[in-house]
């Protein structure tokens, strides 16, 4: 049986395949190096279902440095339906839900980072 770990370890490679360019991290990380992408619990982390054993709720968060400009934003655009037609639609135990807070600025170390992000679910089976 699946379990929220391996779920979010299988994702990120998965994701990683698909984005070969980027940093992909399963976890929050200490540092980044963008553009990267992040794959994290979210509030709710787990609930019970009458479809599966249990949904896994994630977020998915596309960093690209501010340093690109304006293309940063059209980047996070592409990357977004990159994600979610070849990774969501891809394996088959995770869909996503919303794509939402696009063009935040973050600081990851001395670093600022335009984000996306993107509310998923995996189910637990």
């Amino acid at each position: 049986m699946a379990t929220a770990l391996s779920i979010r370890q299988d994702l990120a490679t998965v994701t990683a395949g698909v984005f070969p360019t980027w940093a992909v991290y399963a976890a929050p990380p200490e540092a980044i190096n963008g553009p990267s992408i992040v794959i994290a619990p979210r509030v709710p982390y787990r609930r019970r279902s009458d479809y599966c054993a249990q949904e896994v709720q994630l977020r998915v968060t596309l960093l690209v440095p501010r340093t690109t400009g304006a293309a940063g934003l059209d980047l996070l655009d592409t990357a977004c339906d990159t994600w979610v037609s070849n990774v969501a639609d891809y394996y088959a135990d995770v869909t996503w839900e919303s794509v939402d807070e696009i063009g935040t600025t973050v600081e990851v170390g001395a670093i600022e980072y335009i984000t996306a992000g993107i509310n998923a679910v995996a189910y637990v089976r």
